[in-house]
């Protein structure tokens, strides 16, 4: 059975926190780490797609006054919110993976797929529909992906208690998608875990649940491990000259001071 890396880290810092998304996936592709895992939590931010305008997206006088952070990633797809109540998990493979099939669909496949089990093990029946996974025709999770550095790198967000009332206040979806240059998110109707399950439930639970759910369909073995040096230095490099660029830190120190 393949062994697989998981790393469950998170930086108090959601700059740091995408910068060693990228870190993982250039070293996956240039086989310095294995095939990963990594489950991790964002506090109070929005953060846009590749292809996306923060102008359209968010509304920037709502993210100032309840103190949320709007960052850019590396993949695309659409604007998401994240916090403490947001599961994000992701997985890297060297694009030769026989997982992968060298298709854009089969990026998603791989992560939704197993979350769409995961889910399952909680009693909820789940489905996939492009790049979301819905219940009861609510979407509960989005995923984004890119094929990049010689890796297939998949990431999504699961809600599991987020504060919805405050994601709809500094995101603002559309349903004209006409005459914009810009990749644009779509408004939906969402569900939290918490609210189809009927309970609290507590992060380590989801993870545990997911990590076993993804090992049962991949077939593989995930040991739990840290970044390597070399992750470690190159996120430190990509948080201070990517990641906190106006590109990609769109609003960040005002939120933060």
């Amino acid at each position: 059975m393949e062994r697989w890396r998981l790393i469950d880290i998170a930086h108090k810092d959601p700059r740091m926190n995408l910068a060693i998304e990228e870190a993982i996936a250039r070293a996956v592709g240039g086989r310095i780490s294995p095939p990963t895992v990594r489950f991790w939590v964002n506090k109070n931010a929005v953060v846009i797609g590749r292809f996306q305008s923060a102008d359209y997206e968010v509304d920037l006088q709502e993210c100032r006054k309840y103190g949320v952070a709007v960052l850019r990633r590396f993949t695309g797809g659409g604007a998401v919110y994240q916090d403490d109540g947001n599961l994000n998990c992701a997985v890297a493979l060297p694009c030769d993976h026989t997982l992968f099939r060298k298709s854009v669909p089969t990026l998603y496949s791989i992560l939704g797929g197993a979350l769409v089990e995961g889910l399952k093990s909680f009693g909820l029946e789940a489905s996939m529909k492009s790049n979301s996974i819905y219940i009861d025709d609510k979407k509960i999770s989005g995923m984004a992906g890119a094929l990049d550095w010689g890796t297939a790198f998949h990431h999504c967000t699961l809600l599991v208690s987020s504060n919805i009332d405050i994601m709809f206040k500094v995101l603002k979806p559309t349903t004209n998608f006409a005459q914009c240059k810009y990749v644009r998110s779509k408004v939906e109707e969402v569900t939290t875990l918490k609210s189809q399950l009927g309970r609290n439930i507590a992060m380590p639970e989801v993870k545990h649940t997911l990590a076993r759910a993804l090992e049962i369909v991949w077939g593989v073995k995930l040991i739990e491990g840290p970044l390597s040096n070399e992750e470690k230095m190159l996120a430190q490099k990509l948080c201070e000259e990517k990641y906190s660029n106006s590109e990609h830190a769109i609003l960040f120190e005002e939120v933060r001071d």
